[in-house]
């Protein structure tokens, strides 16, 4: 029997993405032979896209975001030789990272991309599933931080809890959208995923989740019915029924299941930024930490990867959007701000125009994701960065009329 290239280059791709949410795990059995697999695929696909560049139909057309895309990216690198504090790590965390456009235009098309969304469908089952034992039983078999835990969160096969976090709300939304969209059995793939989701006790993902939810619901009715007053009229309706459905349902059963009092007071402490509550005081101070590191370098930062998870100057921001500003000063942050989010909106108005069938699932993944890069760098986790170039990317070519629907 013989396996065609084609599906063997799709394995390969279908790989970085789980990977993405089980590095961790694939870490602790096989040490970092599954990093390097992934680091060379993602290579491997770059350099197929740039060679087989004229062949492609995902091209990338050179206009304002091309020349916004190769001036950051021209940018960073010039970071990295000229300003001191910057670190190397940032050829991975910005030049690579960034570089993952070229794989997901190499592979993407309209059959492709619902081959993704099952895929990230049956993950988040794997996912779900883990962390409800990890919940329950209290082991915590891949977790990556060192730190105690204050209350108990699943960290599951990525190994931390805001990127599993992250991860479910992605994934829920996506299985939302496959149930209005195909089949409604897609909503059990989310009851579970939003278990999971909860399972994280993490309220970024939570509070992001929320938001892509409206807007995709809000997206949906309009693309159905093109009636944008109505439809605003009765998602705000829907939302406030919602809210007070929960709102019941947990008031109900707060004395009665103590997981339930516990994600309740969990999700109390969102809104808790003064008085005597410190549950986001530390968040607070660290956001501040960056706050003054821009001040001090506001033009070009004070250096790429220079706060962060893997960083050795062992500052720590939280914020992506701070994290963004302190390290490439503002006008870093201005190109990438400008260039991404200019080029998102140009690709929704186009998605609108065209119909595109999964703009609303694509523009809600991607608030989602922004929403919590607010109060979290959760963008560069690698789990968390896949989500984000594939949704980017359809909504670019499927704006441009670069990807071939059913």
């Amino acid at each position: 029997m013989t396996i065609k290239i084609s599906k063997i280059k799709y394995i390969g791709f279908y790989y970085c993405i789980i990977y993405t949410m089980t590095r961790a795990c694939l870490g602790s059995l096989f040490g970092k032979l599954p990093f390097l697999l992934f680091i060379v695929l993602l290579c491997l696909y770059i350099l197929a896209y740039i060679l087989t560049y004229k062949f492609q139909k995902q091209k990338i057309v050179k206009n304002n975001f091309y020349f916004g895309y190769m001036l950051y990216i021209l940018f960073i690198i010039m970071s990295i030789l000229v300003i001191r504090n910057s670190s190397t790590y940032a050829i991975y965390e910005y030049v690579f990272y960034l570089l993952w456009l070229f794989p997901v235009c190499y592979m993407i098309n309209g059959n492709i991309f619902e081959n993704i969304l099952k895929c990230y469908e049956i993950m988040g089952i794997v996912l779900s599933v883990e962390a409800i034992w990890e919940f329950t039983t209290g082991n915590l078999p891949y977790r990556v931080s060192v730190e105690q835990q204050v209350i108990r969160r699943a960290c599951g096969l990525v190994g931390t809890p805001l990127t599993l976090g992250m991860i479910f709300a992605c994934i829920t939304l996506i299985a939302i959208y496959m149930g209005l969209i195909n089949s409604k059995k897609h909503f059990i793939v989310a009851a579970f995923t939003f278990i999971g989701l909860l399972m994280t006790q993490s309220r970024g993902p939570l509070v992001g989740f929320v938001v892509g939810f409206i807007i995709l619901g809000f997206l949906e009715q309009y693309k159905k019915t093109k009636k944008i007053y109505n439809v605003f009229l009765k998602s705000i309706f829907k939302i406030v029924v919602f809210i007070l459905i929960l709102m019941i349902l947990f008031e109900l059963l707060y004395d009665k299941i103590p997981f339930i009092q516990t994600i309740y007071l969990r999700i109390q402490t969102i809104t808790a930024w003064n008085g005597t509550d410190n549950s986001n005081d530390l968040r607070q101070h660290y956001w501040q930490v960056g706050i003054e590191y821009f001040k001090q370098h506001p033009i070009l930062g004070y250096g790429v990867s220079t706060s962060g998870t893997h960083s050795s100057t062992g500052i720590n921001v939280e914020s992506g959007v701070i994290k963004k500003f302190m390290e490439t000063g503002i006008i870093g942050a201005t190109l990438y701000y400008v260039t991404f989010g200019g080029n998102f909106l140009s690709s929704i108005k186009k998605c609108v125009r065209k119909d595109v069938k999964y703009y609303p699932l694509a523009t809600a993944i991607i608030i989602t994701i922004f929403i919590e890069n607010i109060v979290l760098q959760i963008i560069e986790s690698s789990a968390t960065f896949m989500l984000f170039i594939i949704f980017f990317t359809y909504l670019y070519m499927a704006g441009g009329g670069k990807i071939l629907e059913e």
